[in-house]
Parts: C-alpha cells; sequence; structure tokens
C-alpha cells in the first residue's frame, strides 16, 4: 500500500490500479467462472459457478470497503449507487481522494509526534505547505490552459476567470470586509449591540497547553475532530436561540492554536433586550443565576463539556464575551479575516507579526490556509443575513434593469443596491434583521439541467433569482449562457473552421453562378470581366437590355492571384445578393454580354490592397 508520503508518480499508479479493481468487481456481477471445486493429488478440479448476484446494499459496502482499504474517502451515502460506480471507476477520482487522505494521514502523524507546534512546524507541517503549494502551481498551469467558451464563440482563459472570482484572496477579503461593514451599518440602523465572541475546544483536544508543553490529557483528538466538537455546539447554540425566536448575526472566524487545534472568533450582532450576559464560574459552581439572554444561553454549551477544567486563573478560556462599540466592530475582526486570507490589509499592508509563529502574518497565512485545506475546516461563515448567492448573481448584471414603471417586481432596486457594495441597504429591501432568512423577498433560482454531470448524477445549477412579493413569485435569469470547458485555443479552431464552412459555401454560389450564366468556371469569368491592362477603357460600351439591377444591392468581390475570389466579412449578405442575380438571370432567359454589362456599371480594376466594387 502506499506510504503517506507517496509521489505524485505512485499515487497516479495506485489510482489506476484501484479504478481497475472496481470495474473488475462491477463485471462480476451477473457473470459466472472457473472455480476450484476440491484439490486431487496432482491436480486440481475446477467447475463454473453460478452467476453472482448481489443487492444493490451488499454492494454498496463492498465498494465503501475498497475505498477504505485502497486509501481513499468513501464516497457520500447520498450519492446514488450508478454515481458510486462512475466515481470509483475513474482513476482521476481515486486521484483526488488519495491525496487528500495521504496529506491528512501524515498530518496526523506529525500532530501526534509533537511536530506541529510554535516551536517548530507551526498550524501544519512543512510536508503539508509543500504538498498544498506544488498542487496549487499543477492547478494553475491546468487552469491556464483551459479555457470556457459558449454558443456565441465568446472564449475567456480560465485561469483569469479564477483570478477574477472569489479564489483569488484579494477579492475575497475585500468582499468579507464589505459584508463585516454591511452588518455593521445594519446593526448601526437597528440600534443594535456589538459583541466579540470566542469559543475554543475542551483540553483534551489540545496536543500542547498554551505554554507550549505537553498536554497530559490530550485523548488523541486531531484537528478535524476539534472542529467537529465546535460545529456539534454551535448548531446546539443556533437551535436553543431560534427555539427563543433570537436572530443574532455576524461572522464567524475559524483559526488554528499553535499546535493545530481549532477555536473561533464570532462577532455578533443583537438587539439590547436579547444580549443578555455570562459568568462562567457561576456555571462551575452550579447556580443557575450564571447568565441569561442570547450569550448566556452560548456560554452555557460552550461550558457544558469538561466544566471542572475552569479555574479563577482561565475563566475565560472556553468562552470569552467582549462586548464592542459597534461603531467599530469591522476593526475587531478584520485582523482576523486577514490573517487566514493573505496577512494584508485592504491597503495591501502586512497586517504585522503573527505571534504564534514569530513570522510576519503574509508567511503564516499560507500555512494557515494549508491547515484549513488539509482539515476540511471552513475558515469563514456568515451568521444571520441575505443569500450572498443572490448577492453576487446580482452583481452579475452589471447594466440598468429597464423595466416599466408598472412592473410587478422592482428588480432594479435590488441590482443597485449590490452593484453599488450596499449589503445593509440590499438586505433591509429584502426585510432586515427581523425578517427569518426563509421569509426574504429574494431566494437562488435553481434548475436541474437536462444533461447530466461528469458522473450521471442530475446537475442542480443557479439560473436566476427568484423574488416573492405579496405571495406571487418572479424569476430573474442572470445565467444566459451555456459554457463549455475545454483546452485553450479549441474556440478559435472552431471558429476558423465554421469560417471555412461559409467560405467554401460561397465559393459554391460563385461557381454556381458564373456557370448558369454562360461561363466554364471563375477563371473565364475573371479573364472576360478583366478588361484592358490600361487604367482607362476606351470601348464604347453597348447597350445591355432586359436586365434590370435597379435597387439592386452592391456587390464586393476581390480578385485574388489564382484567379479565385475571396470571401467578404459578411458571408450571408454575400449568398444574398449571389442568389437574387441568379434568380434575375433565370427570369430573363438571357445570357448577357459581361463586357458591356462591366462597362455600364462600372466595374474597375483595382489594386491588390483596394476591391473591386460592383455599383448601379
Amino acid at each position: 500500500m502506499l506510504d503517506c508520503r507517496a509521489i505524485e508518480s505512485e499515487i497516479a499508479g495506485h489510482a489506476a490500479w484501484a479504478a481497475g479493481a472496481v470495474r473488475g468487481l462491477v463485471r462480476s456481477i451477473g457473470q459466472g467462472g472457473p472455480v476450484v471445486s476440491r484439490a486431487e493429488p496432482g491436480r486440481l478440479v475446477w467447475e463454473i459457478a453460478a452467476p453472482r448476484a448481489t443487492h444493490p446494499a451488499v454492494l454498496r459496502c463492498e465498494l465503501d470497503n475498497m475505498a477504505h482499504d485502497f486509501k481513499a474517502t468513501a464516497v457520500a451515502d447520498a450519492i446514488e449507487l450508478g454515481g458510486r460506480v462512475a466515481r470509483m471507476a475513474d482513476a482521476g477520482w481515486w486521484k483526488r481522494s488519495v491525496r487528500r487522505v495521504l496529506r491528512r494521514e501524515n498530518e496526523t502523524i506529525e500532530h501526534a509526534a509533537g511536530h506541529i507546534r510554535r516551536k517548530g512546524q507551526c498550524y501544519a507541517s512543512d510536508h503539508a505547505c509543500k504538498t498544498v503549494l506544488e498542487r496549487s502551481k499543477a492547478n494553475r498551469a491546468t487552469l491556464e490552459g483551459m479555457e470556457v467558451c459558449n454558443a456565441d464563440g465568446d472564449a475567456f482563459n480560465l485561469l483569469e476567470i479564477a483570478d477574477a472570482s472569489m479564489s483569488n484572496p484579494k477579492l475575497r477579503r475585500a468582499e468579507l470586509m464589505m459584508r463585516c461593514r454591511g452588518f455593521e451599518e445594519a446593526a448601526a440602523y437597528q440600534g443594535d449591540k456589538a459583541f466579540l465572541l470566542t469559543l475554543t475546544c475542551p483540553s483534551r483536544f489540545h496536543r500542547f497547553n498554551a505554554a507550549g508543553k505537553n498536554n497530559p490529557v490530550w485523548t488523541g483528538a486531531t484537528p478535524k475532530d476539534g472542529q467537529e466538537y465546535l460545529c456539534a455546539t454551535w448548531a446546539k447554540v443556533r437551535a436553543a436561540w431560534g427555539r427563543k425566536g433570537f436572530k443574532p448575526y455576524g461572522f464567524r472566524v475559524a483559526e488554528p492554536h499553535h499546535d493545530g487545534c481549532p477555536h473561533w472568533h464570532i462577532l455578533l450582532f443583537m438587539p439590547p433586550e436579547i444580549a443578555g450576559w455570562f459568568k462562567p464560574l457561576r456555571l462551575v459552581a452550579g447556580r443557575k443565576d450564571h447568565g441569561a439572554g442570547a450569550i448566556g444561553i452560548m456560554g452555557a454549551y460552550a461550558m457544558k463539556d469538561s466544566p471542572q477544567e475552569i479555574n479563577f486563573k482561565n475563566a475565560n478560556a472556553r468562552f470569552d464575551v467582549k462586548e464592542i462599540d459597534h461603531r467599530g466592530a469591522t476593526g475587531y475582526i478584520a485582523k482576523y479575516i486577514a490573517k487566514n486570507i493573505d496577512g494584508l490589509k485592504e491597503t495591501g499592508e502586512n497586517v504585522g507579526l503573527d505571534l504564534d509563529s514569530g513570522k510576519a502574518t503574509t508567511e503564516a497565512s499560507v500555512r494557515v490556509r494549508v491547515w484549513a485545506s488539509t482539515w476540511g475546516i471552513r475558515q469563514f461563515q456568515q451568521v444571520g443575513g441575505p443569500s450572498v448567492t443572490v448577492w453576487r448573481e446580482l452583481r452579475r448584471m452589471r447594466d440598468e434593469i429597464e423595466q416599466p414603471i408598472q412592473a410587478a417586481f422592482d428588480w432594479e432596486s435590488y441590482r443597485a443596491a449590490a452593484d453599488g457594495s450596499q449589503w445593509a441597504l440590499f438586505w433591509m429591501l429584502q426585510g432586515g434583521p427581523e425578517t427569518a432568512r426563509k421569509d426574504l423577498s429574494l431566494k437562488p433560482f435553481y434548475v436541474e439541467q437536462d444533461e447530466s454531470g461528469k458522473y450521471g448524477d442530475t446537475v442542480k445549477r443557479v439560473h436566476g433569482v427568484q423574488g416573492t412579493d405579496s405571495g406571487m413569485d418572479y424569476m430573474l435569469q442572470t445565467r444566459l449562457h451555456e459554457w463549455t470547458v475545454q483546452r485553450a485555443g479549441l474556440a478559435a479552431v472552431d471558429a476558423g473552421q465554421a469560417e471555412f464552412r461559409d467560405y467554401m459555401d460561397v465559393q459554391k454560389a460563385i461557381n454556381k453562378f458564373v456557370q448558369e450564366a454562360g461561363f466554364a468556371d471563375v477563371r473565364e469569368f475573371n479573364a472576360r470581366a478583366a478588361g484592358a491592362w490600361t487604367g482607362v477603357n476606351n470601348c464604347t460600351p453597348s447597350k445591355f437590355e432586359g436586365f434590370d439591377f435597379s435597387d439592386f444591392p452592391s456587390v464586393e468581390a476581390w480578385a485574388v492571384p489564382d484567379g479565385g475570389i475571396s470571401r467578404r466579412a459578411d458571408h450571408q449578405t454575400q449568398l444574398e445578393e449571389v442568389d437574387f442575380l441568379c434568380n434575375q438571370l433565370q427570369q430573363q432567359n438571357e445570357q448577357p454580354d459581361y463586357l458591356n454589362w462591366r462597362a455600364k456599371f462600372a466595374i474597375t480594376s483595382s489594386s491588390p490592397t483596394t476591391s473591386p466594387r460592383l455599383s448601379s
């Protein structure tokens, strides 16, 4: 089996082997085969076994066992059996999954060995950092060689698209700060209070203590276990708030201690009448008057696990509460956001020194991102507020939405607020903090694609925005094109092939025209129509009767050295003109004298840079 530090070529071979094993397992269903029935001295007795049949649930279990045996993450239970088989029969799926499992396995060993710490490899191991950075470079190289195109022939480099999305740290930080500022503005308008809360795991999840010494009560928990504990605690808090009708809003940031154990910083805004208070030592002493309101509920759940760890020296170690001025609340969490993205301020300056690692935040932030990627930890999460998906969809609509005054739904107001980065106004237009999220007037509108995904699953994608007003639903389409991902340059090749097909169609139409006019081919037509070699034609033009060219649109044709006629940019117009002229000839049933025709209609020769023109 693979070592946790296997190189890419070893992972690729392992993935191909695993995918082949899955395909062999699937092919064996419903088929019989030779098996050894008994062994006799000097020979084996074979017989044909009956076709193998299995229940879908049994096949699921066998596939999950194979995923475990081949060091991959089992496919989610929500995926249907067909999608599960399609994934596990794909070597690409195995490579992605095996890379993730091996990196996490190595990180678990490094964490248990005590290498991830303040005076060692802070936050994440050096091997994980090296692996993630190498994959990042490889992914960027892959994106640079890909493009997306639509039916209109528009093509864009995939790397440029990625850099213009939220995967760009600069844009990601700017949007998070904008949304925090919007919550702050909404709180000022509502008169709500601001609190900065810190939620930390119990001692058993920490490999080292705050001083950097071995923690004797550590149970072998990984940073992933710590994140799951915090998520479970947060879910209980949110459920308790929901039962009370409390609707705090804000942002939470997950970041690591020096040994990788996660903790959360949560910026919350809430009305003063629901905020309440919390006293941890009263809870430890068993007193019922330990807290009240939303903060009291959160403190009780935060301290419910292992309350005996709390004493006078570390009363706020597990749950810390700070009431802050809502007018500068964004500044309190700005540092946490920057430290977990790229370590830079909005002005591009370094945030400062990272105390745990002793390095600049720009350097430490790289290790923090590797830590989050390795353990699958979501760094930022919005609490309450409007849908950011709707926000981003409306920001796609750069132009003003024109609609009649009597329109039933005012899309432009929402679009203008999103386009102007007015998060608070965007939220207030939908109902504001007092409105439950399910009751907001705007929601994402999803449609199921007619074509299934790569692995045969039904794909649901955002198609637009759904608006609700007075019980009526309205839909605004924001995705106007279907985009296809392909290798860079294919769009240009396809466009060139389409132009060549148009060119050939034009040549066929021209050949048909000159043949019906009585010429053998285009060369003969050009020779007859070329005229004298002098710049002036002294021949007296003869009168051409019986062919009406009135209101006939002008035609441009370029003479080329080989006697052909090069195509115009507007192929459709030329085809229409040629067809019209051919019809006129057929209706008159005459073969015109093209020399006289040329003289009458002033077809003059020209230099290679100027096109001869037919004008009436």
